[in-house]
């Protein structure tokens, strides 16, 4: 009875290890060749990117027109695909002879790529003495011109207001001053585009009429490496300025607001009122009696009696004493509603983007009578007519009134 038990049990593991074989195989395909494409969100090919069977080390890569081809073991592998700057995929080849992947970008990695004078490159392949400044950054301190935004962004670039005015003169100086009698402004450059330089300080510069809110990121070269590609232009530095551009995809349209009213402050400067200041008057006068004894009986200060000096009928009454109290800081500022919208239009498809930006700024100033009013429009298109020609353009309007109340503000 004992043998007749294991003989069935070896027949019962021989046709379990049997069906288990048999279901692999129906079930499991052997290895095969998985083909595919990888493009980014555009539907542009995107060469160099990994591919690798998940969890090995084995692998290809994308070539220039973004296919692979790649042997995997079974059905139940999957694949990694990852490349500088997008989001890593993990997908299940499952039955799938052929693998289309679109990868997204990584806004973690383009935060850490810049633009220079030759093109772009991340920060940690990037040997030269580079600041950047992004769109979020600027955002977080709304400013009148771009110059000061950039205040207190960038290491060892100082940016001086010398004015307290809406859009007051900036000046910008990327490592200190390289001459006391020729400009010491740096280079601007705009979509790759140069601004012309002034060789006068205080004069105003076409970067001060630009609208900050149009502007995507700012780059400041601030070693050799300027020079080395601008030239002299670039002896004080360059800023290299990117405006906003269509993306593919659904149309957006955006809408910001701001409203502001100026004013000192609450540590507002107090100052003497009118008696207050006729008793220090007062006070100093009866001093040089105490300090100058010789002089004060010899009749040395009789002229300089303050108290002389009050007789003008506009001012003061028979007694001298004055009419009006009037605190000058105040009545020589304002406290006036100022505002600054925008609104964009941005969309396109993967061949051909669009961006349309409008706005409008009323700044009123703190000081009496000073005020800015900017009117910008700017239209850019990108359209790529054939993979090897891509054609663009930048249409931009300012037109900027102000009235500049202080006429000394040069360095």
């Amino acid at each position: 009875m004992k043998k007749l038990l294991t003989s069935r049990g070896f027949l019962l593991t021989a046709f379990l290890l049997f069906f288990s074989t048999f279901q692999f195989s129906a079930f499991a395909l052997p290895p095969h060749e998985v083909r595919g494409r990888v493009v980014n969100a555009e539907g542009t090919p995107l060469p160099g990117v990994s591919v690798l069977i998940a969890g090995t080390k084995k692998g290809n890569t994308t070539n220039s027109d973004g296919r692979f081809s790649i042997t995997v073991p079974d059905d139940r592998t999957s694949l990694v695909f990852s490349s500088v700057g997008f989001e890593t995929q993990t997908i299940n080849v499952g039955g799938q002879s052929e693998v289309n992947v679109t990868m997204a970008a990584s806004s973690a990695g383009l935060d850490q790529v810049v633009v220079i004078g030759y093109g772009t490159r991340r920060k940690s392949d990037l040997t030269g003495a580079v600041g950047s400044v992004k769109a979020s950054q600027l955002a977080e301190r709304p400013a009148a011109s771009l110059n000061q935004a950039l205040a207190g962004r960038i290491s060892g670039v100082q940016v001086n207001t010398n004015s307290g005015r809406p859009g007051g003169r900036t000046n910008i100086r990327v490592r200190g001053f390289s001459s006391i009698n020729s400009s010491n402004n740096p280079l601007y450059v705009i979509d790759g585009v140069m601004l012309p330089q002034s060789n006068q300080p205080q004069a105003s510069q076409a970067i001060d009429f630009i609208n900050p809110n149009d502007v995507v990121s700012v780059e400041v070269l601030k070693d050799a490496s300027s020079t080395a590609i601008y030239g002299a232009r670039g002896a004080n530095g360059v800023i290299l300025i990117t405006t906003k551009r269509g993306r593919a995809g659904e149309g957006r349209i955006t809408y910001d607001a701001e409203y502001f009213v100026p004013t000192v402050g609450p540590n507002f400067p107090k100052v003497l009122n009118a008696k207050e200041f006729l008793a220090v008057e007062d006070l100093a006068y009866k001093n040089m009696e105490k300090y100058d004894p010789a002089g004060w009986a010899a009749g040395r200060y009789v002229a300089r009696n303050p108290a002389l000096a009050r007789t003008n009928p506009l001012l003061f009454d028979s007694k001298g004493q004055p009419l009006y109290e009037t605190n000058w800081l105040k009545e020589a500022t304002q406290n006036k509603l100022g505002m600054n919208q925008q609104i964009g239009f941005s969309g396109g498809n993967e061949n051909t983007t669009y961006s349309i930006s409008l706005g409008y700024r009323n700044d009123q100033g703190l000081l009496l009578t000073s005020y800015l009013k900017r009117y910008a429009g700017r239209f850019s298109f990108d359209s790529q007519i054939k993979k090897w020609m891509k054609v663009g353009g930048t249409l931009s309007y300012n037109n900027q009134e102000e009235n500049i109340v202080d006429q000394s503000d040069a360095v």
